[in-house]
């Protein structure tokens, strides 16, 4: 064909990426007054994105609960040059706060130094829990064994929590006195 000029131009789409978007493992929280939520990611991290908290599928709030129940962390990144818009939600609870287990120190915390062992007696309820102590002398730690020399110490109960109790650590500080000697006339 002759004085015909054929021209033509070629498009090139390029296709979008989709951002990553990466929550924590935490999802249970214990309700303590604060604002609970899982940790995210979006990488890159030049991903611009927004964050709600939806209750009972419906838009709760925007900023983090705090009280007790399940809720979805609803992440929505904006779409650029180079990635789509994206959302992506985790599940996560914040449950009732757990009970608090008693740590019961008997009365004597004085001792006078005889050659024994002698610690404050310590019963933890409900008798079920399980539970370590040491003992610590000027604030560092001295001995799994009751301290038998002169001095002050400090008896630290941990108390391991279960699926109703918090864990716990406790302490009393008690003292090993020199034994009194008499002045003979």
């Amino acid at each position: 064909y002759e004085g015909f000029t054929t021209s033509f131009t070629i498009t090139v789409l390029k296709e979008k990426m989709m951002p990553e978007i990466i929550f924590g493992d935490e999802i249970a929280f214990t309700y303590d007054g604060e604002t609970h939520a899982p940790t995210v990611e979006v990488l890159p991290d030049t991903v611009k994105y927004a964050v709600h908290f939806e209750k009972d599928e419906a838009f709760y709030s925007d900023d983090a609960p705090i009280e007790v129940g399940y809720y979805a962390m609803v992440v929505a990144t904006e779409e650029n040059d180079d990635y789509v818009a994206h959302t992506s939600y985790v599940v996560f609870h914040i449950d009732e706060p757990k009970l608090q287990p008693e740590v019961i120190f008997g009365s004597t915390i004085a001792f006078t130094y005889d050659g024994e062992a002698h610690t404050p007696t310590v019963e933890v309820q409900p008798a079920t829990l399980e539970y370590t102590v040491h003992y610590e002398k000027d604030e560092v730690f001295y001995s799994d064994d009751a301290p038998v020399e002169v001095g002050y110490y400090a008896m630290v109960v941990n108390v391991t929590g279960d699926e109703a109790y918090a864990s716990v650590t406790k302490y009393v500080v008690f003292h090993i006195d020199a034994p009194v000697t008499k002045l003979l006339p």
